[in-house]
């Protein structure tokens, strides 16, 4: 009469194995945690605070229907922050302009949510002729390029100042501030008619961690937030 039966007697007979071919027992062990252990060298971990939630909340549905059509629930927030004086001068706002520019670089990013005082939807507004018939109004970027002299920077602030949509939004009252703000794609919209880049908050985490460090300097203090950034 067999003493086991059932699943018990599978893992006598497994036992009996292993006991019996002592090599080919340490050979599959080995094997297997070789497996595991580059199973792990790939292994990453997505923490998603969009995901703490619970799924059903009608909040959350309402929340993935506005992110869908308006974005918004990957942004990130940078803050420039001249140490001594304002950030008027050449060199701080031209740092401002490559971390933008570095911004539409990132995979994933949407770029009509970039915005600072050097993109193109930060306007500067001037009346030509004024009080003639031949009277317009001109509207040009406030920034559209790197400034070569502090001169430039000079009309930059008057223009920051004359816009009330950029002062005390994009640029604080006192002028020692500044923002840049991005949005980024986790996933694909359902409306979208083409092909968009995707990411994830990991590496908008580590890319907006990397245009930080390239671009700090010991006389602006560069900060972000963000649910990436969290």
């Amino acid at each position: 009469m067999e003493q086991y039966t059932g699943s018990d007697r599978s893992l006598e007979l497994l036992a009996r194995f292993f006991i019996r071919q002592r090599r080919v027992g340490v050979a599959l062990q080995i094997a297997i945690a070789s497996l595991c252990i580059w199973a792990m060298l790939g292994l990453r971990l997505r923490d998603d605070p969009n995901a703490w939630p619970p799924h059903s909340d009608p909040f959350v549905h309402l929340n993935e229907q506005i992110m869908a059509t308006f974005g918004g629930g990957n942004s990130v927030s940078i803050e420039v922050l001249a140490k001594d004086g304002t950030i008027f001068n050449k060199s701080h706002l031209n740092t401002i302009k490559a971390i933008t520019d570095d911004l539409f670089l990132v995979p994933g990013v949407i770029p009509y949510a970039i915005r600072s005082v050097s993109t193109l939807s930060s306007e500067s507004y001037a009346y030509l002729n004024r009080d003639t018939p031949s009277e317009t109004m001109s509207v040009s970027p406030i920034m559209p390029e790197a400034l070569q002299s502090d001169k430039e920077a000079a009309a930059v602030e008057a223009g920051v100042n004359a816009n009330p949509m950029i002062n005390g939004v994009l640029v604080s009252k006192d002028g020692k501030a500044a923002l840049i703000l991005a949005d980024f794609r986790t996933e694909t919209p359902a409306h979208a008619l083409v092909k968009v880049d995707t990411t994830d908050p990991v590496d908008i985490y580590r890319a907006v961690n990397a245009i930080l460090n390239k671009y700090r300097t010991p006389s602006v203090e560069l900060r972000a937030a963000g649910t990436p950034i969290i």
